[in-house]
């Protein structure tokens, strides 16, 4: 529990940059002077796709800020579920895409935390199993070894957040494991 109170702390230190706000208000600004221009479709669609990745670039950087932005009708839906963590292995043969959810804005924080801590341990798990298997097809002459995990949110609504966690493990075949878990958010 110590390596993901750390893990917390150092993600909650992250600072944003003071100028994200300037940015965005720059591009908004700069946005309607070009929607009153004809032929300029290709800007708005620039500016556009900078603030959506500014937007999607803050809450992935700070906890508090997707928090504070889970609050918001519509736009709260999209920062119950981030990735906090994610394991990248890119090798000749050997190739692994670990990403770890982490749920905000529950009630429960009890629930919440647990189920963060899970996710973290069993991803953590996979990548050292992963690493070790390398160890082991390298010492054999080598091979080939591909593991892809991540999460898809299949409900969040005002009573339920369900979301999915895949793993795909490729060696000379591939197989494909799914896990649920289901929260109903009145009764936690």
């Amino acid at each position: 529990m110590g390596k993901l109170n750390k893990l917390k702390a150092d993600y909650d230190n992250i600072l944003i940059p003071e100028e994200l706000n300037f940015i965005v208000k720059k591009a908004l600004k700069e946005g309607k002077k070009t929607i009153n221009k004809k032929g300029n479709k290709v800007k708005i669609g620039t500016i556009a796709a900078c603030a959506v990745f500014l937007f999607f670039a803050s809450i992935n950087i700070s906890p508090t800020v997707a928090d504070s932005m889970s609050g918001v009708p519509v736009i709260g839906k999209l920062v119950k579920v981030l990735t906090i963590n994610e394991y990248k292995v890119k090798e000749d043969t050997y190739d692994a895409n670990i990403k770890t959810p982490a749920i905000g804005g529950l009630e429960n924080k009890e629930l919440q935390q647990s189920l963060n801590e899970k996710y973290l341990t069993e991803n953590k798990k996979l990548y050292e199993e992963f690493n070790k298997e390398i160890e082991e097809l390298k010492a054999a002459g080598g091979g080939h070894l591909g593991v892809d995990s991540g999460y898809e949110v299949k409900t969040d609504n005002e009573k339920i957040l369900s979301i999915g966690r895949y793993f795909v493990n490729t060696v000379a075949s591939s197989s494909t494991t799914f896990q649920y878990d289901t929260i109903d958010k009145k009764n936690q």
